[in-house]
């Protein structure tokens, strides 16, 4: 079981090397695309992966089951969550505590909500309590909407801020970065002498806000890394395919964060670098990762690798307008009107 149910403190007797955070995966709901985008991130080797918020659409029990499910299936590491302004129904209930830090020798996560854009007394006091055992660790500090920032009027009010700051100036030394999602880019900036970082690129429908760490938004991680008494993070650029459609006897793809997808089908994709033409006519595709799979009328299926423009024919067999496709994990299975089929794709 990855995915953590938080009854209480945790506390590790070893040092954490690395970490992945990442934030807002399911508030639009889970599709093809995004738990395709979310479990890339989820792969990514680490001692433990932290979501930092909006896991669900709204709560509820048949959205906490589709994201556990994708959790314990694909990660890579224990997986932690902090709760979102998506998550206000139901959290106890599904994920136990909304405040609580995990302690390593060398470091310490401190977890808080402010999914009602305001932190609570029994926040405050838990912040205040938690800070008091911190033993000098260096301190990473996560809640989901983040303060006053430079780029977008989305956080909570300085008098909000100012009410956190009150108490973790103290500890200003230790605290290495405080760690927010909510919007769904990544950007950087310094408030008052804090380092933070907004990380919600995954799985979410970006937003129209400026990304500090690459020219355009990209769907995104951070990986927090503690070697050799020296700490570093980084944003991760998760790139993969996740719009298609067809044209007679061509493949039109998008990748991540690439908008030709929906460009005027007379003046964009004609010139498109992202088609692929086929022999046969194509009468349905499906996109699982970095591949496109092709149905051909009478010219049987083909996978196309984005990674490196490669295509291969991967069978002879004519498909005649499937009736259905599904994919689930690591297999298509399609009928048509001769029968069945499975094949194991990725």
């Amino acid at each position: 079981m990855k995915l953590q149910f938080i009854k209480h403190n945790i506390n590790i007797d070893k040092n954490v090397d690395e970490v992945i955070i990442s934030g807002d995966p399911g508030c639009d709901g889970y599709n093809t695309e995004n738990i395709a985008i979310f479990e890339e991130i989820l792969k990514i080797q680490a001692d433990m992966h932290i979501i930092d918020g909006d896991m669900l659409v709204t709560g509820g029990e048949m959205y906490f089951k589709q994201f556990s499910e994708i959790v314990n299936t694909s990660s890579s590491a224990p997986v932690y969550c902090l709760p979102g302004n998506h998550d206000i129904k139901d959290y106890e209930k599904f994920f136990r505590l909304k405040n609580y830090y995990i302690k390593y020798n060398n470091a310490m996560f401190i977890m808080l909500d402010n999914s009602k854009r305001f932190f609570d007394n029994q926040t405050i006091d838990f912040l205040k309590e938690s800070l008091i055992f911190s033993e000098s660790k260096e301190i990473i500090i996560l809640f989901h909407i983040p303060p006053e920032n430079p780029y977008v009027p989305n956080s909570i009010s300085n008098e909000e801020w100012q009410k956190l700051k009150g108490i973790i100036d103290p500890f200003k030394n230790q605290i290495k970065l405080i760690i927010c999602a909510h919007i769904h880019t990544a950007f950087e900036y310094i408030l008052d002498g804090y380092k933070i970082i907004v990380t919600g690129g995954a799985g979410s429908k970006l937003d129209p806000v400026k990304n500090t760490f690459f020219e355009k938004n990209f769907y995104n991680a951070l990986r927090l890394t503690f070697k050799n008494s020296e700490f570093k993070y980084e944003v991760i650029k998760i790139d993969i395919c996740y719009g298609k459609t067809f044209y007679e006897n061509q493949v039109i793809f998008s990748k991540a964060n690439s908008h030709q997808f929906y460009a005027d089908l007379d003046e964009g994709y004609a010139n498109s670098s992202q088609t692929f033409s086929l022999p046969g006519e194509v009468t349905q595709i499906v996109g699982f990762n970095s591949f496109v799979y092709a149905f051909t009328k009478a010219d049987g299926l083909w996978e196309i690798d984005l990674s490196d423009a490669s295509i291969r024919q991967i069978s002879t067999h004519g498909t005649i307008s499937p009736k259905s496709v599904a994919t689930d994990w690591d297999v298509m299975i399609w009928a048509d009107q001769d029968g069945v089929w499975a094949l194991p794709i990725g």
